[in-house]
């Protein structure tokens, strides 16, 4: 059952981690540095889940792509993949549709677990590989930042516009029982709104911790002008508080 699986994944998340030879609980004091035989032995195991992960994660990662308690853990481990493998082995395509499903998990999810692990396998992609292996990871990530950067230009938007809509029924000469059912919508549409471009702000900013935004000439417009729209949602939000402090 799912609980089952979430908690076979946060396993295999921890047994990933000691592959690569972090250590889960932290020592008093420095801790001491692992010797030759404790690194071969890390290489070792990390090679062993690599070959392992190729086959099974991208299907684990479908099945469970709904149930963000499943499916965090499992992207958790996609950062400690050897992505070489992909070249030596000719499977560049097979890491092209790991690194599509990751964004489209990415997509459909909100929780701050499931992201920062999208967000670390995505920036673990475009840094680790071969040239090959990072430029199509490069594609993913400049599109998702496109993607989510067009997203939150829309609510935003649309956060401006319930909210004009609001102060304009306020102003309204309707029956006081008209007036109240007229606000109470339109608080509603406000109110989802909100949530629309909060959804979008937390999914730049897992983004934004570990990778800068995209650039070049084939950037799109809402990418390249993030950081402005950025600075005017923080402007509309400051406008919008003073408002109500005011009311």
């Amino acid at each position: 059952d799912a609980e089952s699986a979430a908690g076979l994944a946060n396993l295999l998340a921890c047994a990933a981690r000691r592959a690569r030879g972090e250590r889960l609980v932290q020592p008093e004091g420095a801790p001491r540095p692992y010797t030759k035989a404790q690194r071969e032995s890390h290489e070792r195991a990390r090679e062993a889940f690599t070959q392992s992960a190729m086959r099974s994660l991208p299907a684990a990662l479908r099945k469970w792509r709904s149930d963000e308690a499943v499916v965090a853990p499992l992207l958790e481990t996609a950062r400690h993949l050897r992505l070489e493998h992909y070249s030596l082995r000719h499977k560049e395509k097979e890491f092209d549709e790991l690194a599509a499903v990751v964004t489209d998990i990415f997509r459909a999810h909100s929780g701050r677990r499931t992201l920062d692990a999208c967000a670390a396998a995505l920036h673990h992609f475009s840094t680790e590989g071969s040239e090959s292996i990072r430029e199509m990871a490069k594609r993913r990530v400049d599109s998702t930042y496109a993607e989510t950067a067009e997203k939150l230009r829309a609510a935003s938007a649309e956060v401006a516009e319930a909210g004009k809509k609001k102060n304009a029924k306020k102003g309204s000469s309707s029956s006081s029982q008209r007036l109240a059912r007229s606000l109470s919508a339109a608080a509603e549409e406000e109110d989802g709104a909100q949530f629309k471009a909060r959804v979008e702000l937390t999914r730049l900013n897992a983004l934004l911790s570990l990778m800068p935004p995209p650039s070049g000439p084939n950037t799109s417009v809402a990418a390249r002008d993030l950081f402005d729209d950025l600075v005017t949602v923080v402007a509309d939000a400051a406008e919008a508080r003073a408002l109500a402090h005011r009311d």
